[in-house]
């Protein structure tokens, strides 16, 4: 992946969902992001809160959500697929 390629995340910068509550749909795609191994700065971006991620980790942590290390997306097991 080239520099011109990389995501660009908008640290500071207000997105249109900070601080709002959370859809349910909003929590489903939080699941799936961090079971198929996107990155925080990745998953706050999608979730248009890429001026908060800290409240992204918050909602992780409530859920008992793990983010996984490394950085490496997997693909989904079939058991993923009833998250």
């Amino acid at each position: 992946m080239t520099d011109e390629e990389l995501p660009r995340f908008r640290y500071g910068l207000p997105d249109i969902n900070d601080g709002a509550p959370w859809s349910a749909s909003d929590l489903e795609d939080l699941k799936g992001h961090v079971a198929h191994g996107a990155s925080l700065e990745e998953t706050a971006a999608f979730l248009c809160r890429a001026g908060t991620p800290f409240e992204v980790a918050a909602k992780t942590r409530e859920l008992g959500l793990k983010w996984q290390t490394g950085g490496v997306r997997r693909k989904p097991k079939a058991d993923d697929q009833q998250l």
